[in-house]
């Protein structure tokens, strides 16, 4: 999809395919492309680098959690504070995660 928009975009600044030289409004548009676009990605990344909650604290509850479920421990015995970083990092419902699978051999 973003070859298709990339060639809009390069058309609409008068890029000539398999020309040796590009017009000055090509090159332009050319550095903008790659100025701006860059820009966006590392706007977009910045912004979830700030809003995603994981650190050192919520890495360990998680990992704390999996290994208690893995040992044999109930859902139904998660700490609030358990429940709501797996929650807000995950995007779902804690009881909605982790369900029961079963293995085949």
């Amino acid at each position: 999809m973003q070859h298709f928009f990339i060639g809009l975009i390069l058309d609409e600044g008068g890029f000539i395919k398999g020309s040796s030289v590009q017009t000055p409004q090509a090159v332009q548009t050319i550095l903008l492309a790659f100025l701006l676009g860059t820009g966006v990605l590392v706007g977009l990344a910045l912004l979830i680098t700030f809003t995603f909650h994981l650190n050192r604290d919520t890495h360990k509850i998680i990992v704390d959690e999996i290994n208690r479920l893995k040992a044999g421990g109930s859902k139904e015995d998660v700490t609030l504070e358990t429940k709501a970083v797996v929650e807000d990092l995950t995007g779902y419902k804690y009881e909605d995660i982790w369900q029961p699978t079963e293995v085949t051999t």
